[in-house]
């Protein structure tokens, strides 16, 4: 019988969604095991309803009271700062990956632009990402392509995850932050604040093609990371 030790894993995120692994070495069948059962994950269904609607909401941009070219140009910056800005350059490379080092201050910006991508927790973003490749396509992996295409890409972010890690163990240096725990605690509000910001600049065409483009552009970025 194949052996596979484990290392001490236990958790609980934010969200109350995880559980501890055990300790002990553990049998191969016990692993399938436990992918089995996560195969009945139950379905996250504020996260698909969340994006059902940004999705939907950001077509209606492209009708010929909602649009201008203005309106795409703000999209198609937002575009680049919340998803180049901060998520590739800032959630993936320098925050998960530790790639390269930063002063503080540009840190906490590139922190601020992938708040602004809407999604989800930043800090959970963040440890998840270093989860992943601390236990790439294992059954701590949350998402293991093992389990194929859809759920590697998209499929676990609509469902209950049950990975047995514990974001918070995998990000202390940002949860003793105050900066990066307040950006992560109101990053619901900023996002908020963004979108009348952008009504009160440029109407609606602003708000839709802007406020709804940018948490769009943030997933489509999310998908291959």
């Amino acid at each position: 019988m194949i052996i596979l030790r484990k290392t001490k894993v236990f958790l609980v995120s934010k969200t109350g969604r995880y559980f501890n692994l055990p300790q002990q070495p553990q049998s191969v069948s016990f692993y399938m095991s436990v992918a089995t059962s996560t195969q009945k994950l139950p379905i996250d269904w504020i996260v698909v309803s969340y994006l059902v609607i940004v999705h939907s909401v950001a077509l209606l941009g492209f009708l010929p009271g909602n649009f201008s070219w203005q309106a795409l140009g703000i999209a198609l910056f937002l575009h680049w700062v919340t998803g180049g800005l901060g998520i590739t350059l800032g959630f993936h490379r320098l925050m998960a990956h530790r790639s390269f080092q930063t002063p503080k201050w540009l840190e906490y910006f590139l922190f601020f632009c992938g708040a602004l991508s809407c999604q989800g927790s930043p800090i959970d973003w963040i440890g998840l990402h270093r989860i992943h490749h601390k236990y790439s396509d294992l059954e701590t992996d949350p998402h293991d392509s093992n389990r194929g295409f859809w759920w590697s890409h998209i499929g676990w972010m609509m469902h209950n995850l049950q990975p047995g890690t514990d974001v918070t163990r995998y990000t202390q240096d940002m949860v003793n932050d105050p900066v990066f725990r307040f950006i992560d605690q109101f990053y619901l509000p900023i996002q908020g604040l963004l979108g009348l910001l952008l009504f009160w600049l440029g109407g609606w065409p602003w708000f839709n093609l802007g406020g709804f483009r940018a948490p769009r552009a943030g997933f489509s970025l999310y998908l291959v990371c």
